[in-house]
């Protein structure tokens, strides 16, 4: 007995059945319902497998597909080949959309097979290609109760990625409604390190890239998706969580064991959004306890060799922070004193709150236009005496724009100071809290250079615009006992760099013929340095402020990562063209 079935059918099955491998929970399911999601071709040829009276099959239900696929096996092995595959599916006039198949890479737990769970998700997966559809699955093992997903394996509350580097998975699970192909991530993250593109814009390129070719492919199956059009555009939010989640994961794939390491992403507050603040401020403290690898470069640039490094402030990248009251404290006797103050990022609100300038833990019951008002560059808080009664104070409102209208100023940060090497190296940055000071690169020095011996003998030359006011500082600090104040006396030189110096006016700084000249570059003391780009603060800045949109209303902790990612990546770019020219 023959069979006929609808050669369009029966490309579509064959497609299917490479796609949908052995042990591919609900397989046939999946066949059958992909099969059916094809547009009809009209006129399509039939074609007929044996002999004799023949009979038309439908291939529409899992029933048929299983029967018509045991006949190819069994009887016509050579059309499951995939060289032969690929010009039967070339020929439909039309593409047809396929799942991506996204299935956990252990298949063992505990010395049993995982238990597969046939129901699967289907993620929005964004790719550099466009968007496509993916069917998710994830076993658990009957032992240990773990759960393994596509991307990482639960256990209770923890959280555990496997190596991102594994090229068998290209695909990146963010959670079970959204996946991003790994080459896409890559691409995000280039654009970002080097011209600083906000997640929005890189959103808006990827929608205006794809939109068309999307909804052409994608509305043929919104049964089989189980979404609705306007679920499929990218947008900022979904992009920002997915580079900070791969970032986070890369990072501990290179620094530490991250199969032991659980990377939990909660769900924050009455938000519905994953807590990525939480994540960033995770590997914040990771990286601040390791050892800082750029204190130790070293290159034929004039001066880097010679240890010489740059610091500079940079009030521009400065970001909202919480407006709890600052507080001026001393923490040891050989220390300066600092004020205490809250980094957290204020409340940004949304579509559940109104924006707040305190941070969660700094609001108060009444909400922040009753919390008590900090400090601002100084300026004196007024005393309650001199504040009108509410009353008054409305009544004193003539115009259209009431009390509850009115701008609420968000406390500042005062920007971020650097340590960049003549090369170009960013050694380090950090936040500036108040208005740069020399208390604050006093303690930026001595956390970047004095955490070991080997450090220290890495700085010798200090280039600062401010060094007539840092020294003296630092001899007072000495005469209180302060350990690290001697060890930078002791061993480097302090220079005001020649950006800044002609700007000088005072005897120990301008001119250089001046016997009591002491900072000046071109004194003979700095003849060792003759050369050395002096400016390079005031070149990495102009780089660096092209991440001024992106991370002025970012959170503390997720804009400490970026800045570190920037300069881990600029820096590694830059080694490779100093080796390239010979000078390493």
């Amino acid at each position: 007995m023959a069979i006929l079935v609808h050669f369009a059918a029966l490309n579509a099955l064959i497609f299917a059945v490479k796609h949908f491998v052995e042990g591919t929970p609900n397989r046939w399911e999946l066949v059958s319902e992909f099969v059916n999601s094809q547009p009809k071709i009209l006129n399509s040829p039939n074609v007929c497998f044996g002999s004799g009276q023949a009979k038309n099959i439908r291939i529409d239900t899992r029933t048929n597909c299983q029967k018509v696929y045991r006949i190819l096996r069994d009887k016509y092995p050579d059309m499951l080949k995939e060289d032969y595959i690929r010009p039967l599916y070339s020929d439909q006039s039309k593409n047809a959309f396929k799942p991506v198949l996204l299935i956990p890479p252990v298949t063992r737990c505990c010395d049993q097979n995982l238990k597969m769970d046939p129901r699967c998700a289907f993620p929005i997966v964004y790719t550099l290609q466009g968007t496509f559809v993916g069917a998710l699955f994830h076993g658990c093992c009957g032992k240990c109760r773990a759960t393994y997903n596509y991307s990482f394996k639960s256990v209770g509350s923890k959280r555990y990625y496997y190596n991102p580097l594994n090229n068998s998975q290209p695909y990146f699970q963010v959670t079970n409604k959204t996946c991003f192909s790994k080459d896409f991530l890559k691409d995000v993250h280039n654009n970002i390190w080097i011209s600083g593109t906000t997640f929005d814009s890189r959103a808006k390129v990827y929608n205006c890239n794809f939109r068309v070719k999307d909804r052409e492919r994608l509305s043929q199956l919104q049964t089989y998706t189980r979404n609705q059009d306007s679920d499929w555009s990218l947008n900022s939010q979904r992009i920002e969580d997915a580079f900070f989640i791969w970032t986070v994961v890369n990072f501990y794939q290179s620094t530490v064991k991250l199969e032991g390491t659980d990377l939990h992403i909660p769900i924050g507050g009455t938000s519905k959004h994953l807590d990525i603040e939480g994540l960033c401020k995770k590997m914040w403290t990771s990286i601040c306890n390791s050892p800082n690898k750029w204190v130790q470069h070293s290159c034929r640039t004039p001066g880097c060799a010679q240890g010489y490094v740059t610091v500079d402030g940079n009030e521009y990248l400065q970001r909202d922070m919480c407006a709890a009251p600052k507080e001026k404290i001393k923490a040891r006797k050989d220390l300066p004193t600092v004020v205490h103050c809250c980094p957290n990022s204020p409340i940004t609100g949304g579509k559940s709150q109104k924006p707040i300038k305190f941070c969660r833990e700094h609001v108060t019951e009444q909400g922040s236009e009753t919390a008590m008002l900090p400090e601002h560059n100084g300026v004196a808080k007024l005393l309650s005496s001199t504040v009108l009664p509410k009353n008054d104070a409305e009544s004193l409102l003539t115009g259209c724009k009431k009390a509850k209208n009115l701008n609420r100023y968000f406390e500042r940060t005062a920007g971020m100071l650097a340590l960049i090497r003549p090369c170009g190296v960013v050694v380090a940055m950090t936040e500036m809290f108040t208005c740069e000071s020399p208390t604050q690169v006093f303690i930026f020095l001595l956390r970047t250079f004095c955490g070991s011996v080997v450090d220290v003998e890495r700085v010798r030359y200090i280039g600062y615009d401010r060094a007539c006011d840092l020294v003296p500082f630092l001899k007072n600090q000495a005469k209180n006992g302060s350990a690290g104040a001697n060890v930078l006396l002791d061993r480097v030189e302090f220079l005001v760099d020649i950006f800044h110096a002609n700007k000088h006016t005072e005897p120990q700084c301008f001119p250089p013929s001046n016997p009591k000249c002491l900072y000046h570059p071109h004194l003979e003391k700095f003849s060792e340095i003759k050369g050395t780009n002096t400016e390079s603060c005031e070149q990495g800045f102009k780089r660096l402020n092209n991440f001024h949109q992106l991370t002025r209303k970012m959170t503390q902790f997720k804009r400490n990562v970026l800045f570190w990612l920037v300069n881990e990546a600029f820096n590694g770019e830059l080694e490779l063209q100093l080796r390239s020219k010979g000078l390493m």
